[in-house]
């Protein structure tokens, strides 16, 4: 368990972090990630976020602007990916259904019957690569605190 010191430090570590990266070139999306790995131990939620995005102050803006568009391209990617891999899996599952003799409009499976753990799922996080993009929008355009959605 961290203590409430090391909550307290991690504007400083990530200071450290986009302080390092400038020196060795610019800061990346990289940084961003290893930056909110400082901040929780925990998944990315939308107090992180706030948090990370209040510390992005000495990202330069040409840094940021790069940064974004890779965010959003990665993200849809992602996205993309994710899709595809959930619709493949339930293509598998129909075809192997239907040469089973089973009728799928009759013997309709739920999902929680077909759920299989998939490792590519978790290397294809949409939620820590949607959460890095939202730091790097909100680090320049801070939403008032009534519209913070609610995520997990």
């Amino acid at each position: 368990m961290r203590s409430l010191q090391w909550f307290d430090e991690a504007p400083l570590r990530v200071k450290d972090i986009i302080l390092k990266a400038q020196q060795g070139g610019e800061v990346s999306l990289m940084h961003i990630d290893a930056a909110l790995c400082t901040i929780t131990d925990d998944p990315p939620s939308v107090n992180t976020v706030v948090r990370l995005s209040s510390m992005l102050g000495p990202v330069r803006v040409q840094e940021l602007r790069h940064m974004l568009g890779q965010a959003g391209d990665y993200l849809k990617q992602s996205q993309s990916s994710a899709v595809h891999m959930a619709k493949e899996h339930l293509d598998r599952y129909a075809e192997g259904a239907s040469q089973s003799g089973v009728n799928l409009s009759i013997e309709a499976p739920t999902i929680a019957q077909i759920r299989i753990e998939n490792e590519e799922a978790g290397s294809n996080s949409l939620m820590s690569s949607a959460a890095i993009l939202q730091a790097l929008v909100w680090s320049v355009c801070i939403p008032p605190k009534r519209e913070r959605p609610f995520i997990y």
